[in-house]
């Protein structure tokens, strides 16, 4: 799963109340939450990859890639793979030099 992709090097968990100090510390190429609203617009700001999993609707996510959203109905585990996999290569694109 996670631990077998490549660009995957450094993932962490944090508790709501710290994850706005996280988001700013750690600067991530892809955020996944839940679907409460303890982020901020200023603390999103900066995350351009972002995967919001709707749990009071079962599993209906939110994808932000790159500014682009989209609503995804009974997300799976291989399609929020598939999304994560997309981030890393926009982001490698996107920092490439």
């Amino acid at each position: 799963m996670v631990g077998d992709r490549p660009g995957l090097d450094d993932v962490r968990i944090a508790p709501p109340e710290a994850a706005e100090e996280q988001l700013r510390s750690f600067r991530p190429q892809l955020l996944v939450d839940g679907d409460t609203e303890w982020l901020g617009a200023e603390a999103l700001a900066d995350v351009l990859f972002r995967i919001k999993v709707m749990y009071s609707d079962s599993m209906d996510a939110k994808v932000v890639l790159d500014g682009r959203e989209e609503e995804v109905k009974d997300a799976s585990t291989d399609l929020l793979l598939r999304v994560a996999d997309e981030a890393r290569l926009l982001y490698s694109e996107d920092v490439a030099p």
